[in-house]
């Protein structure tokens, strides 16, 4: 076999791989977030808004020790949290052009959130701050 031959091999692998992973881990932490629900029902959804032009993500703070769990709905996902606990989310603000993020840090003493509750952690590009309020994005 000729070298160029071997690369495209190697190439359609990597890109078969790459195109299955996505689905298998969003439905392992589907199946997770499902569970952690089960075992903690007062647990309280912070969901990732969907921005129009960009995406939020999510990070726990490394000095977090609490038990949590990442959840998938449809296109939304989110953190699952015991609300007694303390914790400090990292929050990033990733626009779509991937060439500005924005990092704040929104910490349990910031927000009062009640158990069993849903809520949408966002950001207003016009005032500059990270929200957090209470409800369930659109579908």
């Amino acid at each position: 076999m000729s070298r160029e031959v071997i690369i495209i091999i190697i190439l359609g692998v990597f890109f078969l791989v790459v195109a299955l992973s996505a689905p298998i881990s969003r439905s392992i932490t589907k199946k997770k977030g499902e569970k952690f629900l089960e075992e903690h029902q007062d647990a309280v959804k912070i969901y990732s808004a969907i921005l129009k032009r960009g995406r939020m993500e999510y990070r726990l703070h490394k000095s977090f020790k609490g038990k949590y769990s990442r959840f998938v709905e449809g296109k939304n996902k989110g953190l699952l949290l015991i609300p007694e606990q303390p914790y400090n989310i990292l929050l990033q603000c990733v626009y779509g052009d991937g060439n500005r993020t924005i990092t704040a840090s929104l910490r349990y003493d910031d927000f009062a959130v009640e158990a069993g509750k849903t809520y949408i952690a966002s950001y207003d590009i016009e005032t500059k701050v990270f929200t957090l309020v209470e409800g369930k994005p659109e579908v």
